[in-house]
């Protein structure tokens, strides 16, 4: 039998877990009873019928067979409650607005849910099914938004399962962990209902499934963004502001002073492929911020000078700009 799957109002899920395990707890009770009463009737029994045996054990093992199987009842019992107690795949009851889920360098497992290894498969201790199973990132953005960058890191398989997702708006979770030894394990389908974000860079769009690339331009937009701005006034405050925003973020370089921002712009000009305009590529000249503040902060210096910009470009060059540079 699947495990069963129910979407609940947020709050709700807490509630049945609390009821279950209330009427778990008052299950117990009472077969617990029953089960010490019987014991101790084959106890009483067994040990009447070895005396008045006179050393005749019979009874006595047939007694201590009753009592293991008394025994195995009670353990069984006790896991048929356990199975009995839901799980929350998905917990949104602290949730204040609709989830919004990172999933980048997620694999297959983590992005679409998957099956948890259960050491105890057979002779009654093994865990319930339900209890095995695990949301993915598409299960967790459920009524909310789904971003994945770099999605050429997403094998085929996976894309397509993703694909599914989308246009079911549902997907089963199964074992795909390779190790996972509950594989065999699958519930009914999960409800995933999201705005997916997809990022990556113009070489990657050769590694994106067809069908799922075709699925995003039916119903959704690609967007270019270009790795140039044009130099204005507005502009120009917006990459100052990028400049204090880095600084800020490392926490441990000085602020850059007036001619360290001239240079830092100069060099943010001379990087970009137009003319009139500023750099796009944010993330290798916030290398250079943080390489000219490491610079000021070994000489003490109270802000990140212009000298301090142009040592960094030297120390920031790539292996194949240092390579031939040598050579």
């Amino acid at each position: 039998m699947l495990p069963d799957i129910q979407v609940l109002e947020a709050g709700q899920g807490n509630r049945r877990i609390v009821q279950a395990r209330n009427l778990k707890q008052q299950n117990l009770i009472s077969e617990r009873f029953i089960i010490w009463f019987a014991a101790a009737a084959v106890i009483l029994v067994s040990l009447f019928f070895t005396f008045k045996a006179d050393g005749n054990y019979t009874a006595t093992a047939l007694g201590a067979v009753l009592l293991f199987l008394l025994y195995q009842l009670h353990q069984n019992l006790i896991n048929h409650n356990s199975a009995a107690i839901p799980k929350i795949l998905v917990n949104n009851s602290n949730q204040e607005y609709a989830p919004f889920v990172d999933a980048t360098g997620s694999q297959a497992g983590a992005l679409l849910g998957d099956v948890r290894h259960d050491p105890y498969q057979s002779g009654g201790s093994e865990t319930p099914p339900h209890c095995l199973l695990e949301a993915g990132a598409i299960h967790r953005a459920n009524g909310g938004v789904l971003f994945i960058d770099e999605i050429a890191t997403l094998s085929m398989e996976s894309q397509q399962s993703l694909l599914t997702a989308i246009q079911d708006k549902q997907l089963a979770i199964s074992g795909r962990s390779p190790g996972s030894s509950g594989t065999m394990v699958r519930s009914q389908p999960v409800a995933c209902d999201f705005l997916l974000i997809l990022a990556g860079n113009i070489e990657d769009i050769d590694k994106m499934h067809t069908a799922l690339r075709s699925r995003i331009r039916g119903y959704g937009y690609e967007i270019f963004t270009n790795s140039e701005i044009p130099i204005n006034p507005e502009n120009t405050r917006k990459m100052i502001q990028f400049i204090a925003q880095e600084v800020r973020r490392d926490g441990k370089i000085p602020h850059v002073g007036k001619d360290g921002i001239e240079a830092l712009l100069e060099e943010s000009r001379q990087r970009a492929n137009r003319k009139n305009c500023y750099t796009a590529h944010f993330r290798e000249l916030g290398g250079l911020i943080r390489c000219a503040g490491d610079l000021a902060v070994n000489q003490n210096a109270p802000l990140i000078t212009a000298q301090h910009v142009s040592k960094a470009k030297t120390l920031t060059r790539t292996l194949e700009e240092q390579q031939t540079a040598q050579g």
